[in-house]
């Protein structure tokens, strides 16, 4: 006589935490930023100190809402409302074909590249409309406009408020 396993009840193993994964792991790489910028004069460390130090409380935040939320979960006996497929990262990530991988890291590189080869500014205006035409198919209106606000938020940050020099690209656009 063999046993029935149909109705047994397993009880479901606790998964990883995507965002506890991810802020752990942003936590190392601002923590480590923060780390090396030390090292460096204090006039040119006061940008990156102050990104890194608020980048770090942001994942150290990420992680501990992640523990949080998934104790409250685990305390509620009630259902929570019904996350769409489009809305839950996980499974966008657990979904996406190599091809959709191939082109996200292209689009990403490929900034990368322009970023070097233009300068900030251009690379960020060209980038940006290239990319909502053909990825977001957005309008042109939409995505030049976009594009503008964009590089004057990033002129305004970088170069009116901190006074900090910004990539120039190999042609010296800046």
């Amino acid at each position: 006589m063999t046993a029935d396993t149909s109705s047994t009840v397993h009880p479901r193993r606790p998964g990883v935490d995507a965002e506890a994964v991810g802020g752990l792991v942003l936590a190392v790489v601002f923590g480590g930023a923060f780390w090396l910028a030390h090292d460096w004069d204090h006039q040119a460390a006061i940008f990156p100190l102050c990104t890194s130090a608020a980048g770090f409380l942001l994942a150290v935040g990420l992680v501990v809402r992640a523990f949080a939320s998934r104790r409250m979960r685990a305390e509620a006996d009630t259902p929570h409302e019904e996350v769409t497929a489009e809305d839950n990262l996980e499974y966008v990530f657990q979904t996406a074909s190599a091809r959709q991988w191939v082109v996200a890291l292209a689009w990403f590189g490929g900034f990368f590249v322009a970023l070097w080869v233009l300068g900030l500014y251009a690379a960020a205006l060209v980038f940006t409309v290239a990319y909502l035409r053909t990825q977001d198919r957005r309008s042109w209106l939409f995505a030049i406009v976009y594009a503008l606000i964009l590089v004057a938020v990033l002129y305004g940050a970088f170069t009116v408020l901190l006074a900090k020099p910004v990539p120039p690209g190999y042609f010296g656009l800046v």
